[in-house]
């Protein structure tokens, strides 16, 4: 008979701003090797999206 698996998952809270979660990422990305543009669209499409995100939220509480 098959012994059942059991799996642990360990939960972690961060508290980090948008900022720094965006440079974790253009941080990662740079170290598995992507290129200077890709990294450039990478922070172009992240601004874009929080801009948005920013606006959106704004006009929730007008």
């Amino acid at each position: 008979m098959a012994r059942k698996q059991t799996t642990i998952k360990q939960v972690i809270e961060v508290s980090t701003t948008w900022q720094e979660a965006v440079q974790g990422f253009l941080f990662w990305k740079q170290a598995q090797g992507k290129s200077l543009t890709a990294i450039n669209d990478y922070r172009q499409h992240l601004q874009k999206g929080s801009l948005t995100a920013t606006l959106t939220v704004g006009n929730l509480h007008n």
